[in-house]
């Protein structure tokens, strides 16, 4: 899996470091020394305003490493392999227009120091092909997590998302309405979510997140993370894939922006710029 580099250019590192001068000094306090200091020393009480600019600057100075990456899946041969028929529609689409439909999941791994963590996190995937008739463009006929999903981000959890008989993304749930821990989907848990490709793990973090594009070629995710957890560093995304048999070539290109964060910046958060790294991403398909 390759790394890439989110980091900014010397001029935007130039402003970042001028406009946290300006406000860290104001909410900074200046060191106190005290008479009283053994060996008549001075003591800081507190971070200074110079201590933590330079701290934020040695983070953004080095950048982040991300190492984005897609796993595809063929549907039909895995339908197969579980003794399971398409639904009616898709078995149609397949047999008379010549598509097939792919699972892809898209995951950007975030590397980060143990005392840093995202506060604010942006994906997006741009879907292209070599398709030249429009109607037949590769598309996203399922996602997650989606619009209707954004209220199960209220816990931090490795849940399981599996793909039920009618091809959907389903995500087994406890009879309290949480996620079910990844280890813990049982055979009975899959039967009830109907679940027969999968489960496959899917990191669930504590954060409001907005998600836009559905059924669009360009797709984005937006969370601002509502906890510090030092796991909370991968992000991902599971599409189920509409492709014509005629495309030969399908790429995701793909987009992160992370703004990283430590408590001991303290109010300096809403003036730190997004990191941002890009890579184009290969999704692979059945050979004919």
């Amino acid at each position: 899996m390759a790394t890439i580099n989110a980091k900014l250019d010397a001029a935007a590192l130039d402003q970042l470091e001028e406009r946290l001068t300006i406000l860290a000094q104001e909410l900074f306090p200046p060191v106190v020394r005290g008479a009283g200091d053994a060996g008549g020393g001075a003591a800081a009480q507190g971070p200074t305003a110079d201590s933590v600019v330079q701290d934020v600057m040695l983070t953004y100075q080095k950048g982040i490493s991300v190492a984005p990456h897609a796993e595809s899946r063929p549907l039909i041969p895995l339908f197969a392999a579980a003794g399971q028929t398409l639904p009616p529609e898709l078995q149609v689409d397949h047999d008379k227009l010549n598509y097939d439909f792919y699972s892809v999941e898209v995951v950007f791994n975030i590397m980060l120091a143990d005392d840093v963590h995202p506060a604010d996190a942006r994906f997006e995937l741009r879907l292209s092909d070599n398709v030249t008739n429009p109607a037949r463009k590769t598309r996203a006929i399922q996602l997650f997590p989606g619009r209707k999903d954004i209220n199960l981000f209220t816990v931090n959890v490795e849940g399981g998302i599996g793909i039920d008989a009618d091809m959907k993304l389903t995500l087994p749930m406890s009879e309290a309405g949480a996620p079910i821990p990844f280890g813990k989907v049982s055979a009975d848990a899959k039967l009830k979510a109907g679940i027969v490709v999968g489960p496959f793990s899917y990191p669930i973090c504590h954060a409001a997140i907005e998600v836009i594009g559905e059924q669009s070629p360009v797709m984005s995710w937006h969370y601002k993370m509502a906890s510090a957890l030092a796991g909370a560093n991968t992000f991902k995304s599971v599409l189920i894939l509409k492709v014509a048999k005629e495309a030969g070539d399908i790429a995701l290109d793909a987009t992160l922006s992370v703004t990283p964060y430590k408590a001991s910046w303290l109010g300096l958060r809403t003036a730190l710029p997004p990191l941002q790294a890009s890579a184009r991403l290969v999704v692979e398909q059945a050979t004919q």
